[in-house]
């Protein structure tokens, strides 16, 4: 059997594999004869159960008998049937139909008439007609998809009569899925008729609507195209599953013709279920479909043109271009959107030299639409969209310098920063934009950095300002060192917008930098860039070591409590021991002192009560406050325990109580397998407090805690 093999396979490549580390130890599979005389002793259960496992692998059909034996035992029938479900043989076959017919367990019979099943076993169709009978309508079902497993004449003959006559709805679903599975293998070997008519059969009983819908669906799929008027039928009925079911038929019909019937069928419905029937027929990636989606997107209804539209975005190919092009210019902005998304992602590499072709030759919208494709598709067609650039039409120039955006290379940005600086043509805005869209696409940053600073030198205060933010969002040393070297420059409204932009950089590398500014007191935007610091502190990956010396080297700088409030907020975000010295720093500022408590608190609640964080955390107190326990309970809902005796003679560190162990060994555990919490009522300096731990919670009895 085919997973037999492939189990085989599989542990002897997990048995040969070399790694010493993972696999050396590995002991070899039992032999067969060693598997069933532990079947035959008194061991354990489990040890039975694990034997039947590895006789799925190593077992012969002499291990039918004692496996045999295991299906009467309600503990162990369903592990022998792994391994009875694996070996080959008439052998295993016979007990299975023999256990079949014995007084067993309902659920046991159930197993062994679906093993039977799997291992589409031809001799079991008469024990198993039998047991369509069943008293155990679950039993009868079971018998009837393995029926549906096995195949054959009498397995048909056997479920075509129980499908009419069936006791229950449950049995008459199992009948009906049976003759779906015969019906399904007689589709694979190309009996198409004879499955067309189990189809019809089922479709046509009284049987769940599951198994209907699964019928239906066989039943268009077994007559090919002439399976496209009963796809209709259900498409055009108000029940959506039918629908659903044409629709997803219609994705896979086959067969000589099929194609042409469905789309000559598409006009037989309207409305959304045209448009739906239009999406699965594109759907099929069959070109031969381009022709009726360019027809159905020129005329008929909004929603069937987009959904022809958007088909051609799968199918279509350069021949589909003219009709696109044209939707794409029409006045209708859903069409045009469409069309153009359509025309942007179409998998034809012809398109674009058509597209090229066209373009210097094009005119007022057109040429604006052809533009647009160009830029999606980024057609190496740069000289023509220069050209266009300098168009005595509006609409047209700002579509080529928008398309030069996403098509020029390193040698358009000098002609780009010329337009920019010296105001070359009459749209300053869209050559700023395609400048800066240019710049951040060239993988050469610095080279890039150097023209826009070349620019700077010569352009006005508010194209420099553009030209900075440019080199912001491309980053990069030289544009770095640019921004630095303007932030620390005499000229004040260069330093405004440096810093600015510096406080927005996006990489970790601006840190030095802004740090840099940040210490020098006569800077008039330190503030500022003490506060771009702190942002790349909170926002940035890094290591831990790193984020602890950009807090301490704040700190180091920091004289105002609203960038205090900065740290304490990098210093919550990011847990860390190291973390905590920074809050015992911001606390000695009294108007911090209680920020910083509140946050250290949390810090050494999240980090654990170690007793040198606890010694750390204690220095927050440097003088013994008067702390009384007043009560303590452990516990989860009603199943609390008293613990004010057992939490008063803990050790203290300041205000933390010590619990060497967890909190179950310490109290003992009130409420076993559940979430337990420790809730305490405490005074300090005769002022009362109350607080709740989580289980395994450092215990800190400080006033206001988080």
């Amino acid at each position: 059997m085919t997973h037999r093999i492939l189990l085989l396979t599989l542990l002897s490549s997990f048995l040969s594999f070399s790694s010493p580390i993972a696999f050396a130890d590995t002991p070899p599979l039992p032999d067969e004869a060693t598997l069933l005389d532990l079947l035959n002793s008194d061991a354990e259960k489990s040890e039975k159960a694990i034997a039947c496992k590895q006789l799925a692998v190593v077992g012969s059909a002499a291990a039918a008998g004692a496996l045999a034996e295991l299906l009467e035992d309600p503990e162990l029938a369903s592990w022998s049937r792994i391994a009875l479900a694996a070996i080959p043989g008439d052998e295993v076959d016979s007990v299975l139909i023999e256990a079949l017919q014995k007084e067993l367990e309902p659920r046991t019979k159930i197993g062994i008439a679906n093993t039977l099943g799997k291992r589409k076993c031809r001799a079991a169709v008469e024990v198993l007609t039998a047991t369509l009978e069943a008293d155990n309508e679950t039993l009868a079902e079971s018998a009837a998809v393995s029926l549906g497993h096995i195949g054959g004449p009498a397995a048909l003959v056997a479920l075509q009569s129980t499908l009419n006559d069936a006791k229950s709805a449950t049995v008459s679903s199992g009948a009906a899925e049976g003759l779906i599975l015969i019906a399904e293998a007689q589709l694979r070997s190309g009996e198409n008729d004879s499955a067309a008519a189990i189809y019809d059969s089922v479709g046509q009983a009284d049987v769940p609507k599951p198994r209907v819908i699964e019928s239906l669906r066989g039943s268009m799929l077994a007559r090919g195209s002439d399976g496209v008027p009963l796809l209709i039928e259900q498409l055009k009925s108000n029940d959506w599953k039918r629908q659903g079911i044409a629709l997803m038929t219609a994705r896979e019909l086959s067969g000589e013709g099929a194609l042409a019937s469905l789309m000559t069928a598409v006009d037989q419905v309207d409305g959304l279920k045209q448009a739906l029937l239009v999406t699965a027929i594109a759907e099929r990636d069959d070109p031969a479909a381009a022709s009726m989606l360019v027809a159905k997107a020129k005329a008929g209804s909004k929603t069937v043109r987009v959904a022809a539209i958007e088909g051609l975005a799968r199918i279509g190919k350069a021949d589909s271009f003219p009709a696109l092009l044209a939707l794409a210019a029409s006045d209708d902005s859903v069409i045009v959107a469409t069309s153009l998304q359509t025309l942007a992602s179409m998998n034809d590499d012809q398109l674009n030299r058509v597209i090229a072709d066209q373009l210097d030759a094009a005119t007022g919208n057109e040429k604006v639409v052809l533009l647009q494709v160009a830029a999606a598709r980024r057609i190496d067609a740069v000289d023509s969209v220069k050209q266009a650039a300098s168009s005595s039409d509006a609409a047209v120039r700002k579509a080529a310098l928008k398309a030069l955006g996403q098509i020029a290379t390193m040698k358009e940005i000098p002609e780009l920063i010329s337009r920019v600086i010296e105001k070359q043509g009459q749209d300053g805005d869209a050559a700023m934009d395609a400048l800066r869209a240019t710049s951040i696409r060239m993988p050469d940053r610095d080279a890039v950095a150097e023209m826009l600073i070349g620019a700077a030198d010569r352009a006005s205060a508010s194209d420099k300002q553009a030209l900075l933010g440019i080199m912001t969002e491309m980053g990069g040393d030289k544009a770095l060192a640019a921004m630095r070297d303007a932030a620390k420059s005499n000229d004040r409204e260069l330093q405004d917008l440096a810093t600015k932009f510096l406080g927005s950089w996006m990489t970790v590398d601006a840190g030095p930098v802004l740090m840099e500014i940040a210490k020098d007191n006569d800077h008039p935007f330190r503030i500022r860039a003490l506060r771009g610091y702190l942002r790349i502190a909170r926002q940035f990956l890094m290591n831990r070591g790193s984020r602890v010396r950009m807090a301490k080297q704040a700190l180091a700088v920091a004289d105002r409590d609203a960038e205090k409030r900065l740290i304490l907020d990098v210093v919550e975000r990011y847990p860390d021991k190291r973390m905590l010295e920074i809050t015992l720093q911001i606390a000695k500022t009294p108007s911090m002192r209680e920020d910083a408590i509140q946050v250290a608190t949390k810090l050494v609640r999240i980090l654990g009560g170690a007793p040198d964080t606890l010694q750390q955390f204690a220095k927050l107190w440097p003088q013994q406050s008067d702390l009384q326990i007043v009560s303590a309970n452990y516990g989860a809902d009603e199943m609390q325990k008293d613990v004010t005796q057992e939490l008063a003679t803990l050790k203290r560190i300041g205000p933390a109580v010590v619990i060497a162990k967890s909190y179950n060994a310490t109290f003992g555990d009130p409420a076993p397998g559940i979430k337990k919490q420790l809730q305490v009522s405490y005074t300090v300096n005769g002022q009362s407090f109350e607080t709740v731990f989580e289980e395994g919670q450092a215990v800190l009895l400080v006033p206001n805690q988080p």
